[in-house]
């Protein structure tokens, strides 16, 4: 109901598809922290990781979905018109409180593989979606660390946190130096030589 609810740029069944697969993933997870005090979806896309901790983890916990896509905002503000627990914030998350170019692709409706990062020539040459046209955006980026001055609430003691930034995760971990201690779990997509200037996997 929720889904088949929501303003989004793929088919109905695909979002239900991703999100039971998204739901799998979590749950593998619940084993290893005792009561989840809140979710960070760093990198929210349109909501599949957001719906499936929603989900899978109580359903009261504050989930906060930051996403600085514009392509994306609809299908994430229908999520937190449907679900209380829910918040958005648009804007995206790096290692300074700052104004930065963010490079929006139109390789799809849900900006497939947008990032603060510039594509590869290894991307463009290996994707046809890397090859679309990019808007450059003016967003807004913060530190992990002001978050919770931002929302004025505590996120608690037992943070879990999703990162998917398309090969901004080492300056999402940089700008969240405060916050780590209290971050229990932290599932991140990282990849290799996608985006330029991306740090290696043994740098995040």
């Amino acid at each position: 109901v929720i889904t088949r609810s929501i303003k989004i740029g793929m088919t109905r069944d695909t979002l239900e598809i991703r999100v039971l697969q998204e739901m799998h993933c979590l749950n593998m997870l619940r084993k290893y922290i005792d009561g989840a005090s809140s979710y960070l979806d760093v990198g929210a896309n349109i909501g599949m990781n957001s719906l499936a901790a929603h989900f899978v983890f109580n359903r009261n916990i504050p989930i906060v979905m930051i996403e600085p896509s514009i392509d994306c905002h609809p299908a994430l503000e229908s999520i937190e018109r449907i679900l209380p627990n829910l918040s958005l914030m648009k804007l995206a998350i790096g290692d300074d409180n700052c104004e930065a170019e963010f490079n929006r692709s139109l390789s799809s409706a849900t900006s497939q593989a947008s990032s603060m990062l510039q594509f590869s020539s290894t991307y463009k040459g290996a994707q046809d979606h890397a090859n679309a046209p990019i808007v450059k955006d003016k967003v807004r980026v913060i530190k992990l660390d002001i978050l919770e001055s931002l929302m004025g609430y505590d996120l608690g003691q037992n943070i879990i946190m999703h990162i998917d930034v398309e090969g901004f995760e080492y300056q999402t971990l940089l700008g969240a130096k405060a916050m780590l201690d209290r971050v229990k779990i932290i599932t991140l997509e990282a990849s290799r030589s996608l985006f330029v200037n991306q740090k290696s996997f043994d740098d995040i």
